[in-house]
């Protein structure tokens, strides 16, 4: 399951207006100050390079972050997919920006441990479990942090004990509740 956008994509940034005399062992050791790097594209005499981020958190920090660090440019790597990607594009499919949902929890879990599931992947603002359902919600603060629980799917459901399906949630009506 989840959003065809997700399965595909890594958390890649293309950073511009570097200089020309940009190597990898600078641009990783920039981009490293925000979170491990898994792998670094210098384009030899182009000055822009790809970065490759371990985490999505990672990631996200490092994009709002570099520019006014660094001065240089940065954003999103497209995947080759060109589908809407990284944070702000769940909205174009009626998402939630760091909302999850978690399904197929067994009956007995509680709100304390799924806050314990996914406490690793970030800040979380908020977990609920719609009563009877085998139905909850995780908000974390950030993008990063949801995209990287999600692609911890199996670990989480591990921490649960039972497999469970986890995808961005469908964004929250405005009106007013009932």
């Amino acid at each position: 399951g989840g959003s065809t956008f997700d399965d595909a994509t890594v958390p890649r940034l293309f950073l511009g207006r570097l200089g020309n005399s940009a190597t990898q062992a600078n641009v990783e050791a920039m981009c490293s100050e925000y979170g491990q790097v898994a792998n670094v594209n210098v384009l030899e005499g182009k000055g822009v390079a790809y970065v490759t981020f371990v985490s999505w958190l990672a990631a996200q920090v490092a994009a709002e972050s570099i520019p006014s660090a660094w001065g240089c440019s940065c954003q999103w790597a497209e995947p080759r997919s060109k589908e809407p990607y990284g944070p702000g594009s769940n909205a174009a499919y009626g998402l939630d920006e760091s909302r999850l949902f978690v399904g197929n929890l067994d009956h007995s879990n509680t709100e304390a441990d799924l806050q314990e599931a996914f406490a690793p992947y970030g800040t979380i603002i908020e977990v609920s479990i719609v009563p009877g359902k085998g139905v909850g919600f995780v908000t974390f603060e950030r993008w990063g942090s949801a995209k990287d629980a999600i692609d911890a799917a199996a670990y989480i459901g591990t921490a649960l004990g039972q497999r469970c399906n986890l995808n961005f949630a469908q964004a929250r009506k405005t009106s007013s509740r009932r």
